[in-house]
């Protein structure tokens, strides 16, 4: 079977994490894979299965100008033109194949292009991450809501990654959309904690740590001021962000001001975080909105206590707090968790093991079978038509 996946970029997102446990452990005895990049760039480029072929539309703004493929191809001005002139000329031109199934993994450009495919014989599927409604980043995507949403409505399947996910994108488009759950290659995740350790720590301080990209729906200044006033009643605590972004120089500002610089360590991008995800006693996740949270879901695989806030998928990855602490959606709130999760060794102990149990539930390999079956049903079902 003959796949196409579409992707904005292969950065350091969770999404792309998702999508490259995913194509890493196709049956490729049995499926031809492309992969299509708006922006030819990430970290996980390099990564890509070698039977996997690859196809790009724009050069990233750094690639030298003498190795581009035409010049000016590069993401800030190109994308520009997709959102807003003609993403049907991109797909033409950059994309268009003999595929069987056609699949926007990641939302904006990528949905937009697929959608662009006029192959009648192809099953397409567009795959959903976030809460449309509180993280609405796509309207820059389009011309106006009227357009996105019809090009939703081109595809076979949306596909979203939790049942709040759905719920948002239903009340927003009024289209169907259906649940296929993440899942995460838990063997390489416990092989890389391995290839090294992390930060060593005193037994006498707990250890805090959030990961993600530094951007404002992260709620990463939330979590400092949140942390700020926890050391006022419990000193023997220290915070680790890893990650990069946007936001990183307005946090260190926020360090300083709150002159917590001595408990608070950014420690950037790291490729292979896991070992100091390993090395610590509570994972944070402080967002906005998420989707269905790719480094949650690894904090259990490793048995971390998890302490995050109310929004999407969290109730399906934790239960009613049976797996991990969900707290209100605010600064107050993520103190409030982190107070009791610090300050009761029992509980932090209780955690330690239903995260552990609760891990076991994401394994790689049964959502590769779903995905599979899922697609083998609806290219039947077009093939009869």
């Amino acid at each position: 079977m003959n796949i196409l996946f579409v992707v904005n970029a292969l950065g350091s997102g969770g999404a792309e994490k998702i999508f490259m446990d995913i194509v890493s452990n196709f049956d490729y005895s049995r499926h031809s894979v492309t992969v299509a990049m708006v922006d030819h760039f990430g970290i996980y480029v390099a990564q890509l299965p070698k039977e996997v072929k690859k196809k790009y539309i724009f050069e990233h703004v750094s690639t030298p100008v003498w190795k581009r493929r035409f010049y000016g191809s590069v993401s800030v001005i190109g994308t520009y033109i997709l959102r807003k002139i003609s993403p049907k000329y991109f797909y033409d031109h950059y994309i268009a194949g003999d595929y069987d199934v056609e699949i926007a993994f990641l939302e904006g450009e990528a949905t937009s292009l697929v959608a662009q495919s006029k192959n009648p014989d192809s099953v397409k599927y567009a795959w959903v991450h976030t809460d449309m409604i509180k993280n609405p980043w796509t309207d820059k995507c389009y011309k106006n809501f009227e357009q996105e949403k019809e090009v939703y409505s081109k595809y076979d399947r949306v596909i979203a990654v939790s049942k709040s996910v759905k719920e948002a994108f239903e009340k927003k488009f009024e289209l169907p959309a259906q649940v296929v759950y993440n899942a995460l290659d838990e063997k390489e995740i416990e092989r890389k904690t391995l290839l090294f350790e992390g930060n060593p720590k005193s037994e006498e301080i707990t250890r805090l740590i959030s990961i993600g990209r530094l951007e404002k729906v992260k709620g990463f200044e939330r979590l400092i001021e949140a942390f700020a006033e926890l050391i006022k009643e419990t000193p023997n605590v220290e915070l680790y962000l890893v990650g990069d972004g946007s936001e990183r120089s307005g946090l260190e500002r926020l360090i300083a001001e709150k002159k917590v610089g001595d408990k608070v360590k950014l420690l950037g991008f790291k490729s292979n975080p896991y070992p100091y995800l390993k090395s610590s006693d509570i994972f944070v996740c402080s967002s906005y909105a998420e989707g269905f949270s790719t480094v949650v879901t690894e904090a259990l695989i490793l048995g971390i206590p998890t302490v995050t806030t109310e929004c999407a998928g969290m109730r399906e990855l934790l239960g009613d707090s049976e797996y991990g602490l969900i707290v209100e959606n605010s600064t107050k709130g993520i103190l409030d968790g982190l107070q009791k999760m610090t300050g009761d060794p029992v509980m932090l102990e209780a955690y330690q093991k239903k995260a552990k149990e609760r891990g076991r539930a994401f394994c790689v390999a049964d959502r590769i079978k779903e995905i599979e079956a899922l697609i083998e049903q609806d290219c039947e079902k077009k093939r009869r038509r």
